[in-house]
C-alpha cells in the first residue's frame, strides 16, 4: 500500500504534535521516526527507491491511511513533485504559524539544541537566513496548489491547533475521510523551554559530532526506539520555564512579512492578527 499522507511543514508549528495524535487512530498507521523521514528530499533515501520507502511501514496491517512526513518538504518544490509523482491522490497537510512567532519559536529550539550560539535575535537571523525563508509562505502555497489539487490539501493554522486541538484533530480526520469518534491523547510531543544540560543535548542532536555514540545507538536500537529515547532525555533535560524572547525583530522582517501576506492571501482566508 503507497503512503498515502504527508505532513509537510512548517518547522515549529506543530507538527509533530499533531503527528502524534493522529497516529493513535486505529485507522492511521505511522511511527514516530517516520514523521521526518526526509526520503522525497535526501537524494541517498530517494536513490533506493520508493519500494525502500514503503518497507519502511512494513507492519502495517488494515490500516486505511498510511503517514510519513518532513518539515522539509513544503521548502523544496521538487520534493513535493516527486510525492506527487508516487501517489497523485497523497493528502497533504500544511501547518502555519504566525512568522515572528515562528522564528523565535526556531530561535529557542535550537538554543535548546546547541545548534544556535547567539544570545541576540536579530543577530542570530543575520548569519542564519532559513529563519526567515522558513516563515515567508506566499511563494510555497503558490507551488503547493499548483502541484496539487486544491481538495488533497489542508491547512492547518498553529494558533489554531494550541486553542482548540480537538476540534483541530477532528476535523483532520474528516479530510482524511476517517471516523471521529476515537479518544485521542493529546499532548505537546515538541517541547521549546530552556535545556539543562547543553552539552547533553548536543549529543543527542548534533549529527556532526558524537559519531561513535551514535553508531552505538543505530546498532542496539530501532529507529522508533531511537526517536523515543532522544525524546525521553530531552524531556528530562528541559526546565519547565521557557525562555522569554523580549528583543523585538528588525522592522526590516516585519516589512516582509507584511508583503508576504498578501501573497498568502491569495490561497487561504488568514486572521488578521498576522
Amino acid at each position: 500500500m503507497k503512503v498515502n499522507t504527508f505532513i509537510i511543514g512548517v518547522q515549529k508549528a506543530g507538527t509533530t504534535s499533531l503527528y502524534e495524535w493522529l497516529i493513535q487512530h486505529q485507522d492511521i498507521y505511522g511511527e514516530s521516526a517516520l514523521k521526518d523521514y526526509p526520503f522525497f528530499i535526501d537524494k541517498t533515501l530517494y536513490s533506493k527507491g520508493t519500494s525502500f520507502f514503503e518497507n519502511q511501514f512494513r507492519h502495517l496491517s488494515n490500516e486505511k491511511v498510511v503517514i510519513s512526513g518532513c518539515v522539509d518538504y513544503i521548502e523544496n518544490p521538487d520534493s513535493l513533485e516527486r510525492i506527487k509523482n508516487y501517489n497523485p491522490e497523497a493528502k497533504i497537510i500544511l501547518l502555519l504559524r504566525k512568522p515572528e512567532d515562528r522564528i523565535r519559536s526556531a530561535f529557542k529550539f535550537l538554543r535548546q539544541l546547541s545548534k544556535e550560539e547567539n544570545d541576540d535575535i536579530n543577530k542570530a537571523i543575520e548569519q542564519n537566513k532559513e529563519y526567515i525563508e522558513r516563515s515567508l509562505y506566499g511563494k510555497k502555497l503558490e507551488y503547493l496548489y499548483r502541484i496539487f489539487n486544491k481538495n488533497n490539501i489542508n491547512i492547518i493554522f498553529f494558533e489554531e491547533l494550541i486553542k482548540n486541538p480537538e476540534e483541530v484533530v477532528d476535523k483532520t480526520l474528516n479530510f482524511l475521510g476517517l471516523e471521529t469518534k476515537e479518544v485521542i491523547k493529546i499532548f505537546n510531543a515538541n517541547k521549546t523551554k530552556n535545556v539543562r544540560f547543553k552539552s547533553l543535548n548536543k549529543v543527542l542532536f548534533d549529527k556532526n559530532s558524537n559519531n561513535f555514540i551514535r553508531s552505538i545507538f543505530k546498532k542496539l536500537f530501532s529507529s522508533n526506539t531511537r526517536v523515543k529515547i532522544r525524546r525521553a532525555i530531552k524531556d528530562l533535560n528541559t526546565q519547565k520555564k521557557s525562555e522569554l524572547i523580549k528583543q523585538e525583530l528588525n522592522s526590516q522582517y516585519k516589512d516582509l512579512f507584511k508583503e508576504d501576506l498578501m501573497k498568502i492571501k491569495k490561497y487561504i482566508q488568514i486572521d488578521e492578527t498576522w
